[in-house]
C-alpha cells in the first residue's frame, strides 16, 4: 500500500513530497524515465516479495528515492517520494523488504553511509541503521527472512543487519574479508545461508552464514 504522496522522516534530515508535484517523464513501455533530481539514477528495484505488488518498482538518485506503479499498458507514475534534507546525501542503491506483518519497506543508502528505510504503507521514514564507516554501495535482502539484509561498503566491510529490530549481527572483513571498497552482494537464491561479495581488490567471496 503507498499513496500519492511523500513520506517524512527525522535524525539525519529528511522530508517527502507528493508524487503530484514531482515532475516525471515515462515511456508507453516503460522503457525510459527521468527525474528532477539534478543526478543519475544509480539503482532501481522492483518488489519480488509481494505478488500483488510486482508492478511496484523504486528508484534512487541524488537525495532521493521514487517509489512507481506501473500499469497494465506499461505506462507508470510516482506514487511515493522521499528527499533527504542532507545536501550531502547521494543514493546509490535500493531494496525491498517487509515488516513482520508484510508491509513492504523499501530501503536505501548512499555515499553518507547510513542505511534508511520507508514504510510504505504508513508513509515515513521508519528505519535508519548506522555503522558504517564509508558510503553503502549495494544492498541485498535474504531470499526467505526479509527481515535480514546484507550491505556492501567502501569502508571494505559487509554487514548483516535485522531490520526489523534495527541490530547488526555480523561484520564479514578483516583477514578473511575484502582489502578495498566492498561494491556488490548477493544472496544465493535458495540456500539463503550463503552469499557472495565482491570489491575493488578484485576479489569474490564466498561466504556461509552457518560457519561464521
Amino acid at each position: 500500500e503507498a499513496s500519492d504522496r511523500t513520506s517524512s522522516g527525522s535524525e539525519g534530515g529528511s522530508s517527502s513530497s507528493s508524487g503530484r508535484n514531482a515532475r516525471q517523464t515515462g515511456s508507453v513501455h516503460g522503457q525510459k524515465f527521468s527525474e528532477n533530481t539534478n543526478c543519475g539514477i544509480w539503482s532501481v528495484s522492483f518488489n519480488h516479495l509481494d505478488p500483488s505488488l510486482a508492478n511496484v518498482f523504486a528508484a534512487v538518485g541524488g537525495r532521493k528515492a521514487m517509489i512507481y506503479e506501473v500499469d497494465d499498458d506499461g505506462r507508470f507514475s510516482v506514487i511515493q517520494t522521499y528527499v533527504d534534507d542532507n545536501p550531502k546525501e547521494d543514493f546509490f542503491t535500493c531494496a525491498w523488504s517487509a515488516s513482520e506483518t508484510g508491509t513492504p519497506l523499501l530501503l536505501f543508502g548512499g555515499f553518507l553511509g547510513i542505511i534508511k528505510g520507508i514504510n510504505c504503507k504508513e508513509m515515513n521514514l521508519s528505519k535508519i541503521l548506522v555503522g558504517h564507516g564509508g558510503t553503502v554501495n549495494e544492498l541485498a535482502v535474504h531470499p526467505i527472512r526479509p527481515s535480514l539484509v546484507l550491505s556492501a561498503s567502501k569502508d571494505e566491510s559487509v554487514r548483516l543487519w535485522n531490520i526489523e529490530t534495527g541490530t547488526l549481527l555480523m561484520i564479514f572483513a578483516g583477514y578473511k574479508g575484502h582489502r578495498f571498497e566492498a561494491l556488490s552482494l548477493d544472496f544465493h537464491p535458495v540456500a539463503g545461508d550463503r552469499f557472495a561479495s565482491s570489491g575493488m581488490d578484485h576479489t569474490i567471496n564466498v561466504w556461509d552464514l552457518e560457519c561464521e
